[in-house]
């Protein structure tokens, strides 16, 4: 049964190869394609030859299927046998065609009728000039005589054994070369206009997506090119790898420009970073070839070709299903390429899909697919034209809309605060007269709501010109110790109401000037403590400030303000900085606010380059730590260090907060200092020394100051340097000095300024009197301030401030009226108040022609100070501009109007002396 079988199947063989007929010539002028009447066989150790061959029944071969062999990727050696039959009586002349460029070693056996067998070879290892033909393709002349012939083609190659097989004669092949070549033509010709064009493109545009494209254009100019063995006339070694070199760069452009034609990076993070992985492997399979030899580098082509076929069409509907015209595009052109494509890498893989035009399609959906990107490119430039046309006018109309708006901000900033400083510059001339407790009350209550109200409508014209981009910051050198000291001094009232402990301590190497924007840093912090205080019922409030040097050498300044307040949720936490937020709905109704003024201070702090955090612990208290570069400025010689280096203090204190920061900033300036926390032990501690100590008494401790005096006295040394740190009410009432003592007062909370004043008094004047708060003191020449302001109130409000301090007033109305009185008098005049916005003449304009007044007449500049509701920097840096010295926000605070007025007049007098 078994040998039924096997001779079945041998039957069925012969059958096939039975089948394949002779190829018939018979006409003189004839282009055939032989692979209907070709026969192969494999050949894997490559031990025969063609006489063997020759020798082998039919029932060795195997029949092509189709026009032309595909058998993939193979190590053997391919024997290809055709039978050719001239029934001409003449011999016939002609060539084989094998049109297939990249097959490393061919060689052709013909035998003839008579029995003689001749010898070509030829092959892509081997120059044109070597070849039997010297074409791109392997071509090998024969003459066929009469009769039966018998060709042998031997093929090895790295690269697919693809080998379609051709006889033509002479004109049938220069009518295929004709045909064949005009097609490549104008193939190549399409391919390289849309290079030239998009190229001069890419020249005026300068568009990223269009320069990818021209890399991607280029290597699909040079792939089907070095496909077609033109390169080989260059270097016929590196034709093969050449094409496989080009393949890798193909895609590695294709993927590229896909990422950007299409917006990937932009729109589909999570696709992006894949092609980028795709991009990493074909850049490794691409320098691999070294490692792994040529063969399987052309299978990695192979697979690479696959794999990016099916990928960027995939890219092209993932985007098209996102409703995104790119991705309409990109679908449409690799969608026959895809196809044509995948069918070469089928072919080169064995599986002959395409036939043999299989190449010539490839090439045609390469140029569609350039054509339809090249269409996508015109139109995604359209659109961009039009998006930039749009944003050309939104930005105009922005821009309308932002000057609207900073004009709105200056009108609502004047007419807001031109009522509010009548309203509450009269109460505080209310205040001042005699009232009994109901009429106080309600005073204090209504200058409390006014205060409120100013502060949340100051917090929104901020917010409104940070998001508007009219803030700016200034950057000058400023004494960081004075400008902390001040802002400390605005919150000793309310400290002291609350009875809250407020202490600062700075670190040793916090420089004392700096560069930097001070008020806006003062706006930051003032805003975080009065957060503190305001959330804080007992306990203390904190301002610690320090330098941290980062380990690439910049220097930082970090500013950490601590309460023991109610703390802040959690959860609340995320929401701190953000606008018109606040820890809950209740906050809001409890401790009122806008909820402005972290948002205001976030944008701030980032303005100066720094970062903004809190940490909060509920029931506990807050922190809130700010930091910003340190910007040093040359430090002078301090004095004060010159004096306290080396020398000691005793600090004494029931409050462990005060000592630190007292502690801290006496080793500022080079000061030891010891504490002492128990009264008892006081005594002892001050017999320990071989010196007697600065001793410095910090409240709270135990007794009035003349119990602290008095149980004192007995253990101090003569010439004892006393400094006694207490509240401000305490301070007033001091008792006189003792004769052999050196003692002053320092009111809390201790700011630097005023530590630092006290202490140069108390060791380089040590017999200086402990005196009360000073009064200022009166000139017996009053000076005569000269108000421009047109609204009746205002003129009343300042009017009524400034008389009350001693000096005399003149009115005028608006800024004619202003000049004109200075010009009638101007050594009677020692100040001006002038208003910004006034009819006839505005302030801008008085300021101008009082200061052309001046140089033509060579009289000293008086100091002009603007009292006005306008507040934006646009505002300030024109009044500048004009001549005008300073600016005074509307409302007028009282205490900064006579500082103000006492600081221009003393520099006038010192100036005039």
């Amino acid at each position: 049964m078994v040998r039924i079988i096997w001779m079945l199947l041998l039957l069925l063989i012969g059958a096939s190869a039975w089948a394949i007929q002779p190829a018939v010539l018979a006409d003189q002028e004839v282009r055939l394609s032989l692979g209907p009447h070709t026969r192969y066989l494999e050949d894997r150790d490559a031990s025969l030859d063609a006489t063997q061959v020759l020798a082998l029944p039919d029932t060795a071969f195997r029949p092509v299927e189709g026009d032309r062999a595909s058998l993939g990727r193979s190590r053997s050696v391919w024997w290809f046998r055709i039978d050719l039959q001239n029934t001409r009586t003449q011999p016939l002349s002609g060539f084989l065609e094998v049109n297939y460029p990249l097959l490393n070693d061919v060689r052709l056996s013909l035998l003839s009728p008579d029995g003689q067998l001749q010898q070509q070879e030829s092959g892509d290892a081997r120059a044109s000039q070597l070849r039997p033909v010297p074409v791109r393709n392997l071509w090998f002349p024969l003459e066929l005589p009469p009769g039966s012939s018998t060709l042998l083609v031997r093929v090895k190659s790295s690269s697919a054994i693809t080998v379609p097989l051709y006889f033509s004669t002479s004109g049938a092949s220069v009518v295929a070369q004709e045909r064949q070549e005009g097609l490549n033509g104008v193939l190549y010709g399409v391919l390289l206009a849309l290079f030239c064009y998009q190229l001069l493109l890419f020249l005026f545009l300068r568009e990223p997506s269009q320069g990818w494209y021209l890399l991607y254009s280029l290597n699909a100019i040079l792939l089907p090119f070095s496909f077609d063995g033109f390169l080989f006339h260059w270097s016929p070694v590196l034709q093969q790898v050449a094409v496989y070199l080009l393949t890798f760069t193909f895609w590695l452009s294709a993927t590229q420009f896909t990422r950007h034609f299409l917006n990937i990076p932009q729109y589909f993070p999570l696709l992006d970073r894949a092609l980028r992985l795709w991009m990493l492997v074909l850049a490794a399979a691409l320098l691999a070839a070294p490692l792994i030899g040529l063969p399987a580098w052309g299978v990695l082509a192979t697979l690479a070709t696959l794999i990016g076929s099916l990928l960027l069409p995939a890219c092209g509907a993932h985007v098209w299903r996102k409703r995104l015209r790119a991705g309409t595009y990109q679908l449409a052109a690799w969608a026959f390429l895809l196809v044509l494509l995948a069918g070469l890498a089928c072919s080169e893989l064995g599986l002959g899909l395409l036939g043999e035009q299989g190449t010539t399609l490839a090439k045609l959906g390469l140029a569609v697919n350039l054509l339809v990107l090249a269409v996508g490119l015109a139109d995604r430039f359209q659109q961009l034209r039009k998006e930039g046309l749009y944003s050309h006018q939104a930005a105009e109309e922005a821009l309308l809309q932002n000057q609207a708006k900073s004009r709105f901000l200056a009108k609502m900033s004047h007419e807001i605060r031109t009522p509010l400083n009548g309203v509450l510059g009269m109460l505080q001339l209310l205040k001042e007269t005699r009232l009994d407790h109901s009429q106080r009350f309600y005073v204090d209550t209504i200058a409390s709501s006014g205060s409120t109200l100013m502060a949340v409508i100051n917090d929104i014209l901020d917010y409104a010109r940070i998001e508007s981009g009219k803030l700016s910051l200034e950057h000058i050198e400023f004494d960081l110790e004075e400008m902390l000291s001040d802002t400390l001094n605005l919150f000793t009232a309310q400290a002291m109401e609350k009875r809250l402990r407020l202490h600062m301590s700075l670190d040793e190497g916090v420089p004392r000037h700096i560069q930097g924007d001070p008020t806006r840093l003062k706006q930051v912090l003032t805003n975080l403590l009065s957060n503190a205080l305001k959330f804080t019922s007992e306990g203390q409030v904190r301002l610690d400030v320090s330098r941290r040097r980062k380990s690439d050498g910049s220097e930082r300044l970090y500013f950490g303000v601590s309460d023991s307040g109610i703390g802040i949720r959690q959860e609340a936490q995320a929401r701190l900085f953000e606008s018109f937020s606040q820890g809950d709905s209740s906050t809001t109704r409890r401790y009122g606010g806008s909820g402005l003024g972290l948002a205001i201070s976030k944008e701030l702090v980032e303005m100066m380059g720094g970062h903004i955090e809190a940490q909060s612990t509920p029931g506990l208290g807050s922190r809130f730590t700010l930091n910003i570069p340190l910007q040093r400025c040359g430090e002078a010689r301090d004095e004060l260090f010159q004096l306290l280096v080396g020398r000691t203090a005793l600090l004494a204190s029931l409050d462990g907060f005060a000592l630190d920061a007292i502690g801290r900033l006496l080793g500022r300036w080079g000061m030891h200092t010891e504490r002492c926390r128990i009264p008892e032990k006081l005594p002892e501690q001050l017999t320990g020394f071989d010196e007697p100590p600065l001793l410095l008494l910090i409240a709270p401790w135990p007794g009035s100051v003349e119990y602290w005096l008095d149980a004192l006295y007995p253990h101090l040394a003569p010439g004892q340097r006393l400094l006694l740190v207490c509240p401000p009410e305490q301070c007033r009432q001091l008792p006189a000095s003792r004769s052999s003592l050196h003692m002053l007062g320092l009111p809390q909370p201790v700011g630097v300024a005023a530590l630092r004043k006290k202490l140069v008094e108390l060791l380089m004047e040590p017999t200086h009197p402990l005196v009360p708060i000073e009064d200022p003191a009166g000139d017996s020449q009053v000076p005569c301030i000269l108000i421009a302001e047109d609204n009746p109130v205002n003129q009343l409000v300042v009017q009524e401030l400034l008389k009350k301090r001693g000096y005399h007033v003149r009115l005028a109305g608006n800024g004619a009226e202003a000049v004109a009185e200075y010009h009638r008098s101007p050594g009677a005049v020692q100040m001006i108040l002038m208003d910004c916005e006034m009819p006839e003449m505005d302030g801008f304009e008085a300021t101008l022609q009082i200061r052309l007044l001046e140089r033509l007449r060579k009289w000293p500049a008086v100091p002009i100070i603007a009292l006005t509701a306008h507040t934006l920097d646009e505002h300030r840096e024109y009044g500048l501009e004009v001549g005008m010295n300073d600016f005074l926000g509307k409302p007028v605070d009282k205490q900064l109007l006579h500082a103000t007025v006492e600081r221009y007049l003393s520099t006038r007098t010192l100036v005039d002396n």
